[in-house]
């Protein structure tokens, strides 16, 4: 259950990198991310194919390399992310009783 509460903040995590990495041609990145949700319909089945043909353990080499690539995904984005303009957010522009926004 653990697994599934953090693949859970893979996909927003992924999509705000990649947009913000997209920059000029933001609409066709984000056309590309809302399509690799297509993966969601298309592993599964093929997850239960390879299990039949081949057995459980060999099926699971799919989500293996499904895993790398988003390892791949994150390690690259780190090389980059000196180049992202990503605002940060600080806590002390929200601190109570101190108005709305320090500047």
């Amino acid at each position: 259950m653990a697994i599934s509460f953090f693949m859970s903040i893979m996909y927003p995590t992924i999509f705000a990198l990649g947009i913000a990495a997209a920059r000029e041609q933001s609409q066709i990145g984000a056309a590309v991310m809302v399509m690799t949700i297509v993966g969601g319909a298309v592993i599964p089945p093929a997850l239960g194919f390879l299990a039949d043909h081949f057995g459980v353990r060999p099926a699971y080499l799919l989500i293996l390399i499904c895993f790398a690539v988003v390892m791949l995904f994150a390690h690259f984005a780190l090389r980059t992310r000196h180049q992202l303009t990503v605002p940060q957010i600080t806590i002390e522009k929200f601190r109570p009783g101190r108005g709305t926004a320090a500047r």
